[in-house]
């Protein structure tokens, strides 16, 4: 049974996700059938689920298809808000009200527990923006984004702009700070629909400029919290917010798949179920998404702008330890554009019983379909090498390990 903050309805229809034609009726049948299996799946574990999916890059036949499922509505963000306050902050310096190097002072009454790396510490320091901005991204760091909503004026600016944007203002909302106490009706919400919405927008350079679309889509890729969908994604595919707080568990993001980026997310409400299945649903929800993906054409359209790799990297042993699941990467052979029956025996695994037979089939069917678009195109498409099982307990919790200045640098283009 799902928590109040998961089950608590909008009092508005859910917003759809942007308007799109579907290039494929096959592809999105199979997509929406993978979504539903996942919905079901984390219902029969008692987990509530919600999944929304979009392509971005107009990947099937040159346009994009946009499937979600689950009971629609908002839910209690947690820390997924975050990506709505960055991309707030990013705008102010589109727009030249602060710099990156702007000094913010952190209050005493803004430092916080959980999540992040500054803790006591911070309290009276000053820190340039762009790393808070950093930290609230990458460790979320819960202190930097207290700050980082005294900075913008509070709540109101940022949620009269995402409706100035277009997103529903019952669900993409800002209402409280991260930990401190906050009256019963104050929260932060947040919907399938509008949080891939909001992805789009960002990677569309609709919210901001192109500068900095891509700096808050490197923050995402340079994401350490691996317990979601980063626990079964490969880092260079991977460009996602995780946020978790009682009784909900979620993770937005990016599939940077070779040929096509896509936007994805899951968010899920449990109650007895706890957050460790809470975890692992959305996990085989993302490899599930990810294998059947890999199964389609690669864009006709114009290329992704966001930063997606152009070629898979070599298969790296794991050093992540969490998740029932690791997915590698490598360029497919003639003879290896399917998933082999060990492969199908980790994805029926993986994805639960029937719906794991059912989600195998289809990634089976999108698979052929690549295959014969790839021959007419004249080139080896890039797949999922393989799923392979990986051992390791989970860490439930968003807490960062990387102290700023860490930079692994800008990820190839």
């Amino acid at each position: 049974m799902a928590t109040d903050a998961m089950a608590t309805p909008s009092s508005r229809p859910a917003a759809g996700v942007r308007t799109v034609a579907v290039g494929s009726a096959d592809a999105a049948a199979d997509l929406q059938a993978v979504l539903d299996a996942q919905v079901a799946d984390a219902a029969a574990r008692g987990v509530t689920m919600r999944i929304a999916v979009t392509d971005l890059d107009g990947a099937v036949a040159g346009v994009g298809i946009s499937q979600s499922s689950g009971d629609g509505g908002r839910v209690a963000a947690a820390s997924t808000i975050k990506v709505a306050l960055a991309a707030y902050v990013l705008d102010g310096v589109d727009r030249g009200s602060w710099t990156l190097q702007t000094p913010v002072t952190v209050p005493a009454d803004d430092v916080v527990g959980g999540s992040g790396t500054l803790g006591g510490q911070a309290a009276g320091r000053r820190y340039p923006l762009e790393q808070l901005l950093r930290l609230m991204i990458t460790v979320s760091d819960n202190t930097a984004a207290n700050a980082l909503i005294d900075l913008v004026g509070g709540f109101d600016p940022v949620n009269a702009w995402l409706v100035e944007h277009g997103f529903d203002a019952d669900e993409l909302h800002l209402g409280r700070k991260m930990i401190l106490p906050h009256a019963a009706d104050a929260e932060n919400w947040i919907s399938a629909d509008q949080a891939v919405r909001l992805l789009a927008a960002i990677h569309d350079h609709t919210l901001v400029s192109v500068e900095s679309s891509e700096r808050l889509i490197d923050l995402m890729r340079d994401q350490t919290v691996r317990t979601k969908l980063g626990a079964v994604i490969p880092h260079d595919l991977l460009a996602d917010k995780t946020g978790e707080n009682t009784g909900v568990s979620h993770d937005i993001g990016y599939l940077l798949v070779p040929g096509r980026t896509v936007a994805i997310a899951v968010l899920t409400g449990y109650d007895g179920a706890g957050a460790d299945a809470a975890n692992s649903t959305v996990q085989r929800a993302g490899a599930a998404v990810l294998a059947l993906l890999q199964g389609l054409p690669e864009a006709s359209a114009q290329p992704s702008t966001s930063p997606s790799p152009t070629t898979a990297p070599a298969p790296a042993a794991s050093t992540t330890p969490s998740g029932p699941a690791v997915a590698e990467t490598a360029a497919a052979s003639p003879q290896r554009d399917a998933l082999s029956g060990g492969d199908l025996a980790v994805l029926v695994a993986l994805t639960g019983g029937a719906a794991g037979l059912a989600v195998a089939g289809l990634v089976l069917r999108a698979r052929a379909r690549r295959r014969r678009a790839a021959a007419e195109r004249g080139h080896t498409p890039v797949v999922v090498q393989r799923l392979g099982a990986a051992t390791g307990a989970e860490n439930p919790t968003e807490t960062g390990t990387v102290p700023w200045p860490a930079d692994e640098g800008r990820k190839p283009r």
